[in-house]
């Protein structure tokens, strides 16, 4: 529909338009439509006359349109002009019910739908109609598809393969079938026809043992066969080889209700009473446990004793010897007996069989055991620790589990056994083989209520199909476009790669599933639960919203559920070694050689693996192999680990994923053919046809899909004589000429289709897109309508002027022999006259045509130009606005920056008008102050204070400097210790130069942080230049104290006594409080030069380290505090220092009290900082200590790193710096 969504829909959705209305029951429903409002909604009417309003959101839900009814019938469905889901489904089911035809062609796929009844297009007269005709020719057929095949290899000499694919029960065995038989029909040698007959006498044998019935289908392949036919230079049948995959053993332990085991084993009971067969002492299928489970022994219409006659004829016909089949028979019959063996409950959690047990007895001797044999080790196991091998009993549940585990294994063993004796029987020439052409019958999607590992790996096998499918289809797709010559874009298809991923790649389902399997302890639970937390986010794995069992994944097809309740068993599939071993003590010779047998493909996965040198291996479902006898019978030395599988054998899907992907590899060296099998309906009624279930195939099997590419590019095509014939009539005759094709058919398209998009002329074929022959065959219609009506107006007036001419017969009579001559001129004047204006009329005409022509490609060229130009305009102006947005977005963020600029200007320019205004007051403030004594003293104090933290700075500096020496003559003493252990190590100089180099670049680091440390004592040193010029300053301050002194002391007489005995109390308190601070900053700026060490040294070693440069940037942050806090605590004392006014004679004693109280406050808040500050000492101390520990560390690691030579010379040039 998203086609047509870009025409007029108004045109086509018209009043009485027939549509598609969706329905839950029927899927789909015809209707009509009652009124159209575009973009709105629209008003429909079905069959019973019930309106349906549907309210159109963007036409996304506009009711697709059906096809007229010439195309409802046409043999391929990519040929309809509207391509949807509801116009696939109606055509098939018409073309199923109406017309019986089972097949139907879908581009390159066949849709092939089981009648359930016997049709007969399958004889050997259809076999050779369809030889040497090409695919559309006659009907669809199977036979079509192989012919295809068949021709393609012979013309292009390409290997071909032909895929058939469906769901159980839709006839993709028989359809295999079919397809082999039309290869060794078609391609048989007269002279030689043995090799087609071992091919197709193959079929009954692998229907008896891989095929079973289920709820589905009477005769379900549990298993996936690869069958390669190949062909000499003369493409004559010289051979063939067949691959089996994931064949179902837990069948043979367990069936559904209303399920069978196996074909044989129901056979083999229908055949009991002959005389080879009476010594298996087999019985009816419900006196067995292994086939009466499902409760459904017998078949409709199906006889098994016929069924194994013929089965023993075809093992005949292909060379296996009465000996094999004998040992066939006798190991099937085991299987059943095995079932029946029952088990008894001991003490201490053991069990027992009863050595007495006829069952027991009659599989230890059609296996060729012994019975304490096997009665001791189907109730024990053995475990093999180190030199040790432990017996321990099994309990009831477990010996069972261990027994069916045991009977899987012999059942699928002695499937591949078969499989092997069927591909030496059928194996050709290996130099006459020029060709093949592979036919692939696999299981297809599959969901149940309760979906487990077997569902899991089927429906990842359809992945894989289906993404092989897509991309072919869209490859043909394309080159079809590409041959016709006409312009294309690409086609966007559904690709389910990240599905695939999810499945298969590392860290994916099956990843996860083989690491959990490789643990002891390893659970369902626990890999859901990874399953859960690895692929939450991934858009094709859902979690249940209720139960924590469950996992969802999304396929192509649908959502589907799988529960995770034995995976890890059935990936595993392990079986007990100790019943290997038993059964390579059989008298049976064929035993070994039936527990080794692996097909080809195997041994290809073996190969790939790099398992080939193992002496176990494992089957391809799964099972361990057992060790191959050496020569002269013996068995090679058993494996010391007894466990029931080692952790580098392969899991099952792990082999199954290597399979496919192999066989996916097979099948892109080939030409793919697709056949689609449909399963109609459940019921088996024959011709029955049920929407629902064949609509879910449709989509799960890829034939939507295959519509949806279609209509995605050109769907309709029609060769150009087709579309002349037919559609010509929709514009006026005199526009038509005679033998120019091609121009009438642009005639027609360039009058009725004015966007050119919607076609496109190849060289051989119009090319439409979906709605376009629709659209064409209603104008048809119409005009047909109007021409009919035209020629019933003319035909009727003709009637009547008839009529009349005989009611006025007589009387003209009369006088037309008396007018005779009158009417004969005058007439003779009519014709002249009627002559020369009908000359007219036609050079009129066409004078008229000539001018208009002329005029409308005028017009036309007019239009072209103005149009181009007005395009031309309208891209200048894009253009333009774009620049203009680009020079915008600058010039604003431009403006927008000057103004912030501006502002900030203004800002500061105000703080500094009022800072200014400040700094004048407290100026003023400050020259008052400066006249007075006390501001002398002050000044006084704090000098010598700076004088003192001057001293205290360069007596610090000294005993850095001091230390720095002895760290650098510590550091030459260990570089002598250093070059003792260099000279040891000096042959290890290649192997470290990597590392030499990296450590060469952290001295380099040292080597810049040292130098920093050089500038910063240089800047120390230019700050002692400083103390110097205050110094100096102090001096001068000196004397202009003491000439203020002496001015002051006439008017300090009268109060000197006192003041004096004041000053001297305050100085004692003042130095002491001055000492209290001196200590403090001594201490403060000796903890500011470490931490700036500890910053520098960090900065260098360990850029890395987020946590700990955190951690010293926090210390930093405490150690070094407020600006103003020290400074406070220094000058708040001298303010206690302020003199007396000279004309006061006393000072107040309750100031002093006041001042004395605050000094008081000051000094606790200040010995609580000291204390913060001792804590914070105390961190960095501990920081420290670790930082020499990782220094310690680095350069142990140089030690050994960089060689003597470039080391010595590194620390040397470092130190003397």
């Amino acid at each position: 529909m998203s086609r047509l969504e870009t025409m007029d829909t108004s045109a086509l959705y018209t009043k009485g338009t027939r549509v598609w209305i969706s329905d839950r029951d029927e899927v789909w429903k015809d209707g009509v439509v009652v009124s159209y409002t575009p973009r709105e909604n629209i008003l429909v009417s079905d069959a019973a006359g019930t309106e349906t309003l549907i309210a159109l959101k963007d036409g996304s839900k506009i009711p697709p349109l059906r096809n007229p009814e010439i195309l409802t019938m046409e043999n391929n469905l990519t040929t309809m002009s509207y391509l949807h889901e509801p116009a696939v489904l109606h055509s098939l089911s018409q073309r199923f019910t109406l017309s019986n035809n089972i097949y139907t062609y879908c581009g390159i796929v066949l849709v092939a739908i089981n009648p359930y009844c016997d049709v007969p297009l399958y004889g050997n007269e259809m076999i050779w109609a369809y030889k040497g005709q090409q695919i559309g020719q006659l009907d669809p057929h199977i036979y079509a598809i192989s012919e295809d095949a068949y021709s393609e290899m012979k013309t292009l000499g390409r290997n071909q393969s032909i895929i058939v694919s469906g769901e159980s029960g839709a006839g993709k065995t028989v359809s295999a079938k079919y397809a082999m038989r039309y290869f060794a029909t078609v391609a048989g040698n007269e002279q030689e026809t043995a090799i087609e007959r071992r091919i197709l006498s193959t079929n009954p044998i692998m229907e008896a043992l891989g095929n079973a019935k289920t709820i589905r289908n009477d005769n379900s392949s549990r298993f996936g066969k690869y069958v390669e036919l190949e062909f000499d230079k003369e493409q004559n049948i010289v051979g063939a080889h067949i691959c089996t995959y994931l064949l179902e053993k837990s069948r043979v332990v367990f069936q559904a209700k209303n399920e069978r085991n196996y074909h044989i084993f129901y056979q083999m009971c229908a055949v009991r009473d002959l005389p080879h067969m009476k010594h298996l002492h087999l019985k009816h299928p419900d006196e067995f446990k292994y086939t009466r489970l499902g409760r459904a022994p017998v078949i409709d219409n199906v006889d098994d004793r016929t069924m194994f006659l013929d089965m023993g004829v075809a093992m005949t016909n292909l060379g296996i010897s009465e000996s094999q089949q004998a040992f066939l028979y006798s190991v099937l019959a085991a299987i059943l007996h095995m079932g029946n063996i029952k088990f008894t409950e001991e003490r201490n959690d053991s069990c027992s069989v009863d050595g007495n047990d006829e069952h027991l007895k009659i599989a230890a001797k059609l296996l060729g055991l012994e019975v304490p044999a096997l009665q001791k080790w189907l109730c024990h196991k053995t475990i093999k620790a180190r030199n040790e091998t432990i017996v321990t009993s099994l309990k009831v549940k477990d010996a069972m589990s261990g027994m069916e585990a045991f009977v899987k294994h012999i059942y699928a063993s002695l499937f591949h056994w078969i499989v092997k004796l069927l591909n030496a029987a059928l194996t050709g020439g290996k130099n006459e083989t020029t060709n093949f052409i592979g036919i692939l019958d696999i299981y297809g999607f599959e969901m149940f209520d309760q979906n487990s590992f077997e569902q899991f790996c089927i429906n990842y096998a359809n992945e894989k199909l289906q993404q092989q499918f897509n991309q072919h289809v869209f490859k043909l797709e394309q080159a079809e476009y590409i041959k016709e010559e006409i312009k294309w874009s690409f086609i966007d298809f559904t690709d389910n790669q990240p599905c695939i991923d999810l499945i298969e790649r590392k860290m994916g389902i099956i990843d996860l599933l083989d690491e959990q399997c490789k643990m002891n302890r390893g659970t369902d639970e626990n890999w859901i639960q990874i399953l859960y937390k690895e692929h939450s986010s991934n858009q094709h794995f859902q979690k249940p919203r209720t139960g924590t069992d469950q996992f969802v994944i999304v396929h192509y097809a649908d959502k589907v559920s799988y529960l995770c309740h034995g995976f890890i068993a059935k990936n595993l599939d392990s079986v007990n070694e100790s019943h290997i071993e038993l059964l390579m003590s059989s008298s049976f010779e064929f035993v070994p050689d039936a527990l080794n047998a692996k097909t080809d493909l195997d041994r290809r996965i073996a190969k790939k693996l790099e398992l080939a040198s193992e002496t176990f291996g494992m089957s391809d479902t799964g099972n361990i192999s057992s060790p191959k006898r050496m020569a002269g019978g013996k068995a090679p030395p058993r494996r010391q680990n007894t466990g029931t599988l080692n952790k580098s054998a392969r899991t099952v899907g792990g082999q199954f994923k290597t399979s496919l992907n192999l066989l996916m590899d097979a099948l892109s060296t080939t030409v793919p053919h697709f056949i689609r099998c449909i399963k109609p309906n459940d019921d088996k009624e024959p011709f029955g046809f049920v929407r629902n279930r064949v609509v879910q195939q449709l989509r799960a099997c890829g034939v939507i899909e295959t519509v949806r590419i279609s209509a995605a590019g050109y769907p309709s095509r029609w060769s150009y004589t087709e579309f002349e014939a037919r559609y010509s009539i929709l514009v006026h005759s005199s526009r038509i000429r005679r033998g120019e094709t091609l121009l009438n058919c642009q005639t027609v398209l360039t009058s009725l289709v004015q966007d050119t998009d919607k076609y496109q002329f190849g060289k051989t074929k119009i090319f439409f897109r979906a709605g376009q022959v629709a659209f064409f065959e209603k104008m048809r219609s119409e005009r047909m309508f109007r021409a009919c009506v035209m020629m019933q107006a003319h035909v009727r007036g003709w009637v009547a002027a008839r009529y009349y001419r005989r009611l006025t017969f007589s009387a003209l009579k009369v006088q037309c022999m008396v007018r005779g001559l009158i009417a004969r001129r005058r007439a003779r004047k009519l014709r002249q006259y009627n002559a020369s204006v009908r000359i007219q009329k036609h050079a009129k005409g066409w004078v008229q045509r000539i001018k208009y022509l002329r005029l409308r490609l005028s017009a036309l060229l007019i239009q072209s130009r103005y149009r181009a130009r007005v395009a031309y305009e309208e891209f200048l102006r894009v253009k333009y606005d774009v620049n203009a947005r680009i020079i915008q977005k600058h010039v604003r963020g431009w403006l927008a920056r000057c103004a912030y600029k501006d502002e900030v200007h203004k800002i500061i320019q105000v703080q500094s008008c009022v800072r200014r205004h400040l700094a004048k007051k407290q100026l003023k403030a400050l020259k008052a102050e400066a006249r007075s004594i006390g501001h002398y003293k002050k000044i006084n104090v704090r000098l010598e204070k700076r004088v003192f933290e001057m001293q205290l700075k360069n007596n610090e500096m000294i005993s850095e400097k001091t230390n720095l020496m002895q760290e650098a003559k510590y550091a030459l003493e260990e570089l002598a210790a250093v070059r003792k252990q260099l000279l040891i190590q000096t042959r290890c100089k290649e192997t470290v130069e990597k590392e030499a180099k990296q450590t060469s670049e952290e001295l380099r680091i040292l080597r810049d942080d040292f130098m920093e440390l050089k500038h910063e004592m240089t800047r120390m040193g230019e700050e002692q230049d400083e103390v110097d010029v205050l110094k100096e300053r102090i001096r001068e301050l000196e004397e202009e104290v003491k000439e203020a002194r002496e001015s002051a002391e006439a008017d300090k007489i009268l109060s000197l006594e006192r003041y004096t005995e004041l000053q001297q109390s305050m100085t004692r308190d003042i130095n002491s409080e001055r000492e209290h601070h001196q200590n403090i900053i001594v201490e403060n700026s000796n903890l500011q030069k470490q931490v700036k060490e500890l910053q520098e040294m960090m900065h260098g070693h360990w850029q890395d380290s987020s946590d700990e440069r955190d951690e010293l940037s926090s210390v930093t942050s405490e150690v070094m505090p407020e600006p103003g806090a020290l400074s406070s605590g220094l000058t708040s004392p001298a303010a206690l220092l302020q003199p007396p006014p000279a004309t006061t004679a006393a000072c107040d004693l309750r100031s002093k009290i006041t001042d004395l109280e605050q000094l008081r406050d000051q000094l606790t808040a200040d010995l609580e900082g000291a204390n913060k500050v001792v804590r914070c000492i105390t961190r960095c101390l501990r920081y420290l200590s670790r930082v020499l520990l990782s220094v310690l560390h680095v350069t142990r690691y140089v030690s050994r790193a960089i060689c003597f030579s470039d080391f010595c010379g590194v620390i040397f040039s470092f130190c003397v710096r």
